[in-house]
């Protein structure tokens, strides 16, 4: 687990080595000022490794974050349901972000 920054917000988030896309949970995005920020059209589905359920992005954003002192912009997918525990992940980020 790491702490990430966007805008003011603090995020304690998962930096998956393995994950093959980052996520954000549909939930964070719609109650947080992140919403104003139109979402493009994703047909992607996917099967995640916690569960056996397919499911399919809202849709991507793409959003800045601080990562320890380094700032990057990096493609998020938003899903809804991402994690049953919300407290846990807000978003996940693959490590093939620049």
């Amino acid at each position: 687990m790491v702490t990430v920054k966007t805008g003011n917000t603090l995020i304690h988030t998962l930096l998956d080595t393995g994950s093959s896309i980052s996520c954000l949970q549909y939930e964070f995005y719609e109650n947080s000022d992140l919403a104003d920020i139109p979402l493009n059209p994703s047909r992607l589905r996917f099967r995640t490794a916690l569960g056996k359920n397919t499911n399919q992005t809202m849709g991507i954003i793409r959003l800045s974050f601080v990562l320890g002192t380094k700032q990057f912009t990096h493609e998020f997918h938003v899903i809804k349901d991402l994690v049953k525990n919300r407290r846990l992940w807000t978003f996940s980020i693959n490590t093939e972000f620049n």
